[in-house]
């Protein structure tokens, strides 16, 4: 028995001692290979909280997790390690002190004062692209409305003087035929077609029943959305304010086009007059050898045009009876220019010159700025109707 058991002990010690001392040996190289690494990952962190001017002496660790970084703590500050055994940031509290390559709070704030003045410039000149996109449109529609005009007018003189004159005619006759037609009958003094003794003829139609002779209609609505073609899938080209006038030349199932077409400006098949919605220069997009005409909602258009807001405007509202919206948000307007009048920073002739607040489209909806101290970027000022903010 006894040599059986020392056969086995043998055994055992041949067999699976060389292994328990493998693992041993390797738990050892990862323990002490984490350990250095730490050592090191301390030794950065400490560096950096030195060269911030902050103090080394109060230590703690605390290794990474599954969700979790290394971290070093000295005293107040913590220190994160990524996974690359890489120095990530240095935070106080829930407020960085270095991160991106960006070491002290004093940098930090400079890194999101040029990135805040990136961006608000880009949105000025998305503001100003659009104001320049808008003033051009409307510049090319009345030089076409001019120029139509001039022509139909040209057209008609030599018209007029093709026609044939017939011998013998008696134009005395003709002349008094022609005033004769012009006065309306005791029978139509009751007729309320009749307006200023001149009867009212029927405009011809086209194929679709639509009038040849465009009518005057206005925007009975804030805002009105002018699109490529008749429908809400068409891509959108602006707007149109409150009370605007407009040329009706077509009506079809529900919409109004109210230009003539024109030049799309298609850059590789895409608008660049569109400003929201399907951009692409084709037919289902009302886009056609790269022209387009604008159509609108007639819901939203009548024949009267609506009383402007202004008139009703109270002695607060005055300054700000000219704003974008005034009719819906008229008192969060004069609330926000009598508050910034009050603490200095604008004045009653700057809201004056500008005529209220402009809606900002860059900013999104309820959003709407104006200017006080100088029509530079750094004098603009944004109010979020929603919640009464005012910032820069």
């Amino acid at each position: 028995r006894d040599i059986q058991l020392l056969a086995f002990l043998k055994i055992y010690t041949e067999a699976v001692m060389p292994n328990f001392c493998t693992v041993a040996l390797v738990a050892i190289v990862v323990s002490t290979t984490a350990a250095m690494a730490s050592a090191n990952s301390r030794e950065a962190c400490a560096s950096i909280v030195s060269h911030l001017g902050y103090p080394v002496d109060d230590y703690r660790f605390e290794e990474s997790g599954i969700f979790s970084m290394e971290q070093h703590h000295f005293g107040t500050l913590t220190c994160y390690i990524n996974i690359a055994n890489e120095f990530d940031s240095l935070y106080r509290g829930d407020s960085p002190i270095a991160e991106d390559g960006y070491f002290g709070t004093e940098v930090l704030a400079e890194r999101d004062r040029l990135i805040t003045e990136f961006e608000t410039s880009v949105a000025a000149a998305k503001e100003i692209r659009r104001a320049a996109i808008e003033a051009a449109r409307s510049e090319f529609r009345r030089t076409e409305e001019a120029r139509t005009q001039e022509r139909d007018t040209v057209l008609e003189s030599l018209r007029v003087s093709s026609e044939p004159s017939f011998a013998g005619q008696d134009t005395t006759v003709t002349e008094n035929l022609e005033a004769a037609e012009e006065q309306p009958s005791v029978a139509d003094m009751d007729n309320p077609d009749i307006v200023e003794g001149t009867p009212q003829v029927p405009s011809p139609l086209r194929e679709d029943g639509s009038s040849n002779e465009a009518s005057r209609m206005y925007v009975v609505a804030d805002r009105l959305t002018r699109r490529t073609c008749p429908s809400t899938a068409c891509g959108t080209v602006g707007t149109l304010m409150l009370r605007e006038a407009v040329e009706v030349l077509e009506e079809r199932q529900g919409w109004a086009r109210t230009t003539r077409p024109y030049d799309a400006s298609c850059v590789n098949d895409i608008s660049e007059y569109v400003d929201n919605g399907n951009a692409r220069c084709d037919a289902t997009n009302g886009i056609v050898d790269g022209m387009f005409a604008e159509w609108v909602s007639l819901n939203f258009l009548e024949n009267e045009r609506p009383e402007d807001p202004a008139d009703t405007a109270s002695a607060e509202e005055e300054l700000v009876a000219q704003s974008d919206d005034f009719r819906t948000f008229r008192a969060e307007f004069a609330e926000a220019a009598r508050d910034l009048i009050k603490q200095g920073r604008c004045s009653e002739s700057d809201f004056a010159e500008m005529g209220g607040w402009l809606s900002s489209p860059s900013r999104g909806d309820g959003v709407y700025f104006t200017y006080c101290g100088g029509l530079h970027v750094d004098n603009r000022l944004y109010l979020d109707v929603r919640t009464g903010e005012v910032f820069q």
